[in-house]
């Protein structure tokens, strides 16, 4: 049997509860509304400790995607994409176009063309849309995407797209936004 005498000394017994009592709600997985101490020779607190970790997701190696087409030509380009995270699990990944709305628009300042863009991974490949988001991706367990690209972006424009646009260069953004599930 294990037996410990507290000390005698009011504040070093309170440090002592305090540390006791901060172990147990860490360790216990619940937290406890703190109660307060009452007058007397010696008093304690009780204060519950919560702690949440969030989990941390990153998108890299993208690249600028150059395209070139005659008038009337479909075109496609691609980027490698590495989408990894602090956990394991899935995430969901959206995509915002230059366009109002966040619609995918090249513009040369005089015209604009419209374009798709489909995201592939392990899980398979969506379209992705201004508006909305493609969820459940599996992600993967490499956080600094050592092992390579682990999916891939394609950005197209349709023949009929380009055949009515006129003639020069055309520039847009699109922006990945990648979050937890």
């Amino acid at each position: 049997m294990f037996t410990y005498h507290l000390p005698t000394d009011p504040h070093t017994a309170l440090k002592l509860l305090l540390n006791i009592a901060v172990a147990l709600s860490v360790f216990s997985g619940t937290t406890h509304a703190a109660t307060q101490g009452k007058l007397g020779h010696f008093s304690r607190a009780e204060i519950g400790v919560s702690l949440t970790i969030h989990p941390l997701i990153k998108v890299s190696g993208v690249q600028d995607i150059q395209l070139s087409a005659e008038q009337g030509e479909a075109i496609e380009g691609t980027t490698p994409v590495c989408v990894s995270g602090t956990y394991q699990g899935s995430y969901s990944i959206a995509a915002r176009g230059g366009g109002g709305a966040n619609d995918f628009i090249l513009d040369s300042g005089e015209d604009t063309l419209s374009y798709a863009v489909t995201y592939s991974d392990s899980g398979g490949a969506v379209e992705l849309q201004p508006s909305g988001s493609a969820g459940s991706r599996p992600l993967a367990e490499n956080l600094n995407c050592t092992a390579g690209a682990n999916a891939k972006l394609t950005v197209s424009v349709d023949g009929t797209e380009s055949a009515a646009a006129t003639p020069g260069i055309y520039n847009g953004t699109l922006t990945l936004v990648v979050s937890p599930q």
